[in-house]
């Protein structure tokens, strides 16, 4: 609304000419646009993306979003070279996220047939979906592909009946993160990791060494509602495995209890502290750890290094911790000491998008 005073002004508003349809386009579309079998198929057709509403007609690229074929490999790895300075995990994920039956590698082509983007989409079961390993070309950057593929995802999520869809970002990803909030994603937490590796020697030293500190018990089925509820009113809601972050509510709960894998300390003063490992082989131990009291931590730190010394052959510890919580600048400062390491340059951002509310 403009008050009578204002200066006039001109609205100008730039129509944009839809891609021209063609019975070849929309059979290509139909054809390759399609889901991995088992998967209800939606035909996605050619997406037109663009830089924004001012670029010049030339810049608009014809983009078809399909699930990723054998031929596309060496394209797909091309995109992975320059991701972090130490490397990307793709590479050594690829095949397992291709293998697993729950999950679809979709992948953005250009009208010559070239791949230039990326993304993985698994399910993780009948109420929530992730999304990882988005790459995008860096000469097609900023032309909205990664805005067509958070699309897909949001629709395959929609079409399989899933109520939340997440996908985690580093903090100063700041395109991400736009792109994010036009899309209406909530930010859901900002996380830290750490990791320790102990190889067999440190293993074997570790097995013979008692328990210090805080005692540390391992929560059964009848704990299940007091650490829910210990959780749940410190606003925790979330846990990491493999590195995807799931809902932490009375089912996911009672697995790891099952597990064996919900270790609690409790101070005199009314502290407290619960580590949820997730995941546990003979070589890498995952957990997430929230709490309020020091001494807790610390014991519980203990306690998880006492479990994975069990291991033969060495192993990896990798910590999650909200980047709020008292454990993260305990682990901060273990780190400063050179016994942890920080995994990631950057915090993590959680990103979660609510697909029961209206579109």
């Amino acid at each position: 609304r403009l008050r009578l005073s204002s200066p006039p002004c001109i609205l100008l508003i730039r129509w944009r000419r839809p891609a021209p349809w063609s019975p070849a386009r929309w059979e290509a579309g139909r054809l390759c646009g399609t889901f991995a079998p088992g998967v209800p198929r939606i035909p996605r057709g050619l997406y037109w993306a663009s830089t924004d509403v001012r670029a010049v007609e030339e810049a608009r690229v014809p983009i078809l979003i399909r699930d990723m074929r054998p031929e596309d490999r060496d394209a797909v790895l091309a995109l992975t070279q320059h991701t972090w300075s130490w490397g990307d995990y793709l590479p050594e994920s690829l095949d397992e996220w291709l293998a697993d039956p729950e999950s679809l590698v979709r992948v953005a082509v250009t009208d010559t047939g070239g791949v230039v983007a990326v993304q993985h989409y698994q399910r993780l079961d009948a109420k929530q979906c992730w999304l990882s390993g988005l790459r995008v070309d860096p000469e097609y950057r900023g032309r909205g592909i990664a805005g067509l593929l958070l699309e897909d995802a949001i629709a395959i999520a929609r079409t399989q009946g899933e109520s939340t869809l997440r996908y985690a970002t580093e903090v100063v990803n700041d395109a991400i993160h736009q792109l994010s909030q036009e899309h209406h994603l909530r930010p859901r937490g900002t996380w830290l990791s750490f990791e320790r590796s102990m190889d067999a020697a440190a293993c074997r030293l570790g097995r013979g060494r008692r328990a210090l500190g805080q005692t540390t018990t391992v929560l059964g089925p009848g704990d299940r509602l007091r650490a829910l509820s210990l959780l749940h009113a410190n606003g925790r809601t979330l846990y990491a495995a493999r590195w995807v972050w799931r809902d932490l509510d009375n089912e996911a709960l009672g697995r790891l209890i099952e597990q064996k894998g919900v270790l609690f300390s409790r101070s005199g003063v009314g502290g407290w502290s619960l580590a949820l490992i997730s995941h546990r082989t003979d070589t890498k131990l995952e957990a997430t750890l929230y709490g309020t009291d020091a001494v807790c931590t610390h014991s519980l730190l203990d306690h998880i290094k006492r479990e994975a010394c069990e291991s033969r052959v060495g192993v990896e510890i990798v910590i999650h911790v909200p980047q709020d919580a008292s454990a993260a600048g305990i682990l901060a400062g273990l780190a400063a000491r050179g016994e942890w390491h920080s995994v990631m340059e950057h915090p993590l951002r959680i990103w979660e998008l609510d697909l029961t509310a209206p579109e």
